[in-house]
């Protein structure tokens, strides 16, 4: 099960940092299963992990994502979601740091 979550966890990883994008419903899903039942050895398991650390590194310095996080979008984001989720609207953010809900 752990070797399935590392060579997701790579490829998921290769992924943002090359293409900008995060693949949730995994296309390579039967071959990560088959990686979780032991279809994989260890040795090639390990190769793998080796090659794709280093394609990360290099998709790294060649990534087009920004080299810091824009903390207030982030934050937008998140409310955003979090009222679409809730069916709510969140006011702004109070100076005591609270939030209240409207109905909508």
């Amino acid at each position: 099960k752990n070797a399935m979550h590392l060579v997701r966890l790579m490829r998921t990883g290769y992924e943002c940092v090359s293409e900008g994008i995060y693949v949730v419903k995994r296309p390579d899903a039967k071959e990560l299963l088959d990686i979780r039942d032991g279809g994989w050895s260890y040795d090639k398991l390990k190769e793998y992990a080796l090659e794709m650390d280093e394609k990360i590194k290099v998709a790294m310095i060649t990534s087009k994502l920004p080299d810091e996080v824009d903390i207030e979008k982030v934050k937008k984001l998140i409310v955003e979601i979090q009222d679409s989720v809730w069916g709510v609207k969140a006011l702004p953010l109070l100076e005591n740091k609270t939030r209240k809900i409207m109905k909508p």
